[in-house]
């Protein structure tokens, strides 16, 4: 499992003795992390042979932004953002606006961008790349409205909603559905069309078979994090137990 920015919530300034509520009440991250399970059950159970201070399941994926040139930039990556959505493709994360507070302009902005997370080859991304193990970042092109709290998964197939695409169906195609922005709550559906790197609004009357075939992405999608949640806190449950019975 891969996750990818989020928020932390800042401590409450006063001025003159009482808080201001025009404060950010949060910080807006742009770190990655990789959990592996097998790692955590032998944490666990005391078989791991890692030489950290305090061993876990979890571990920093280090990031490096990717320009459209090829060229790698430094470590410091500017994709703070929380309430965004992502999915994991051939081993690339496709990450998709969100929400990023300024702390020092005091203003939470809606992100507008659509960023591509390449893997290095250890975590199933391609090999011979020149990541050092980082995960590399790049911005694909832009379409719809900007959003956060919005639903992205991956539909198996896609009639393309373009008729001048000749019937060509999309297979394992990113789908983005709802979410807000600003004062403004969305019902828009849109896929993307990864070899023309575009954005293309699906009609809600679509033919039965892509609404099914989206329909049921969202549900094992949302059903698979939920098995994999559960996985995770009965490791951690395990963990205070044994902790317990040792004391």
């Amino acid at each position: 499992m891969i996750i990818f920015g989020g928020r932390v919530p800042l401590p409450t300034r006063l001025t003159y003795g009482v808080s201001s509520s025009n404060d950010p009440a949060w910080l807006t991250l742009s770190d990655a992390w990789v959990f592996d399970i097998d790692r955590a059950l032998q944490v666990d159970e005391g078989t791991y042979s890692g030489d950290e201070s305090e061993p876990s399941g979890w571990e920093s994926l280090p990031l490096a932004m990717q320009t459209s040139e090829g060229t790698i930039m430094g470590a410091s990556v500017a994709v703070n953002r929380s309430d965004h959505s992502a999915v994991l493709l051939n081993g690339n994360v496709m990450i998709f606006g969100g929400l990023y507070t300024d702390v020092s302009e005091n203003t939470i902005y809606i992100m507008k961008d659509f960023v591509n997370m390449k893997l290095p080859a250890s975590l199933g991304g391609p090999s011979g790349s020149r990541s050092d193990g980082r995960a590399l970042l790049h911005r694909l092109p832009w379409g719809p409205a900007w959003r956060f709290d919005h639903t992205m998964v991956i539909a198996p197939r896609v009639a393309h909603p373009d008729p001048r695409a000749d019937g060509r169906t999309l297979e394992d195609a990113p789908v983005l559905y709802g979410g807000g922005g600003g004062m403004e709550i969305f019902g828009d559906s849109w896929v993307y069309d990864r070899r023309e790197g575009a954005w293309y609004a699906l009609d809600a009357a679509s033919e039965p078979a892509t609404r099914v075939s989206i329909v049921t992405s969202m549900l094992f999608g949302t059903v698979g994090f939920g098995m994999y949640a559960c996985v995770i806190i009965c490791v951690f449950i395990r963990r205070v137990t044994r902790s317990r019975s040792r004391q």
